[in-house]
């Protein structure tokens, strides 16, 4: 048998569901991520990417004084659920849906209904002004 490369651990108290999966390729803490060249790796979305999730830094489970960037192969925590700071594209309006951007960053949804609704990442719960701003995400 081989060794199971996901797992699911749940704290119902804070809304969190996170995933242990394998990077494909370079992967900073705090990028919103994407299915890789399989089901069990993840990469860094683009602004046509569906979104699987957020890499969560390194520093928030194993203690490391690391920057929280992952090399390919490495693994990585995934947050499905919960709140997170992300990095804006751009302006944000507070309580916006927001959806993947490049980079693994967010950018607000356009109220027009022509996005696509399965790239939504979460609503914002504060408001960016800029590229660059770090913005508080509810992850749906």
């Amino acid at each position: 048998m081989g060794t199971a490369r996901q797992e699911v651990l749940e704290y119902p108290l804070n809304d969190y569901v996170i995933t242990g999966r394998m990077a494909d390729g370079a992967i900073n803490g705090g990028e919103v991520v994407t299915e890789g060249t399989n089901s069990e790796d993840v990469t860094t979305a683009s602004a046509s990417d569906y979104p699987e999730g957020v890499a969560l830094p390194k520093t928030l489970y194993d203690g490391s004084s690391d920057d929280g960037s992952y090399s390919d192969g490495d693994r990585v925590k995934v947050a499905h659920s919960g709140f997170v700071y992300l990095e804006a594209a751009g302006s944000i309006s507070n309580l916006a849906k927001v959806k993947t951007a490049s980079s693994g960053k967010v950018q607000e949804i356009t109220g027009d209904g022509t996005d696509d609704p399965s790239l939504v990442v979460g609503r914002a719960y504060e408001s960016a002004s800029s590229d660059g701003d770090t913005v508080l995400v509810k992850l749906e």
